[in-house]
């Protein structure tokens, strides 16, 4: 870690351990800490800092205030024989998807496809962790899920929402990410992400997991990959920090 006027700059590794040591500081069982910790660092390497560092803040809040559970326990069952379903119990997303792709991914490499629900969930920041971890195996996603979502307020702040988004037509190469696409969910509308207030947080996430050859590829999604000195906002570190 180097310091730069009011920059930090942080190799990935750096940016995961931070995370990751927070994360169970507040209360989050490790595994699921690793894991969700994990999703920060692949959205900072991707350039998605409103969904990385920028919402652990936040994160710890939730775990604080009980709009998040810290010590749930994720379920798996298959209830078709291509569909899954997986109970996160009131905990982070990642580390449920996580709980489930090796059952998942077995079968859409067997079978072509398989679908997974994730009931009971935090909401999704971003899928970067599972399309590496697809990509890796040739196999691809198309998603809707309650994402998190920046919409400007009156203030003229961007406020982070909660928001339908759906992924598709991803590529291939471990540097590419499903498109998302915004949409309308009355159903999430009522509930805010920022702040301690607003119940915890049971959503609902739908994924088609399939081989790539199966779905075409959206080169356009591509982008880079920066794996060392992340510029880190000295401030945003702080928040981290003393969260």
């Amino acid at each position: 870690m180097r310091n730069v006027g009011d920059m930090e700059f942080l190799q990935g590794e750096d940016i995961e351990a931070l995370a990751r040591d927070v994360l169970i500081r507040a209360g989050t069982e490790p595994a699921a800490a690793i894991s969700s910790a994990q999703m920060i660092r692949r959205a900072e390497e991707r350039g998605l800092r409103r969904v990385a560092l920028g919402i652990l803040p936040h994160m710890i809040e939730h775990l604080r205030t009980g709009r998040v559970s810290t010590d749930a326990v994720p379920t798996l069952s298959q209830r078709a024989p291509s569909v899954f379903h997986c109970d996160a119990d009131g905990g982070f997303s990642c580390p449920a998807i996580d709980f489930a792709l090796p059952a998942v991914m077995d079968h859409a490499i067997a079978q072509g496809l398989a679908s997974l629900t994730v009931c009971k969930a935090y909401p999704v920041a971003t899928l970067a962790p599972l399309s590496d971890a697809l990509s890796d195996r040739g196999l691809t996603v198309i998603a809707r899920v309650g994402g998190i979502v920046s919409e400007p307020n009156p203030g003229g702040r961007l406020a982070l929402t909660l928001g339908d988004v759906g992924y598709g037509l991803p590529s291939t190469g471990t540097e590419s990410l499903p498109r998302p696409i915004l949409m309308h969910a009355p159903d999430l509308d009522q509930q805010p992400y920022e702040g301690p207030f607003g119940g915890p947080f049971l959503l609902t996430h739908h994924l088609v997991i399939l081989r790539t050859e199966l779905w075409p590829a959206d080169r356009s999604a591509t982008g880079r990959v920066e794996k060392s000195g992340i510029a880190v906002p000295t401030r945003l570190l702080e928040k981290i920090i003393t969260a």
